[in-house]
């Protein structure tokens, strides 16, 4: 996963907390394994927070194993475009007008 490079890691695992968080509090048909599983921590950068199936050594986990992705995609769009964000999505045009303006 490192290989993707930092940004496109930090925004594959925020993409993976929003879909676990989704996934817990929706109806998605979600289907569920519990597999034994272990974290690698070893002090080495590029490997450490690396997840492995160990059927020896891990620890069992809930893993999510499919979801209702159509389902997951509209609730998701939905949410973002609720007015009730404390950030609104917009242009980058209307974010440039607003960086322009004096502080009120």
């Amino acid at each position: 996963m490192l290989a993707y490079g930092y940004k496109l890691l930090t925004s594959d695992i925020f993409s993976q907390e929003i879909l676990g968080a989704v996934a817990l509090t929706s109806d998605l048909k979600t289907t569920v394994q519990v597999k034994p599983v272990k974290v690698i921590a070893e002090g080495v950068e590029s490997t450490d927070g690396q997840t492995l199936i160990d059927g020896k050594y891990g620890k069992l986990v809930k893993i999510l194993e499919n979801v209702n992705y159509t389902a997951y995609y509209d609730l998701f769009a939905n949410r973002l475009n609720s007015v009730k964000q404390s950030a609104v999505l917009g242009s980058f045009e209307e974010q440039i007008s607003q960086w322009s303006k004096s502080p009120k």
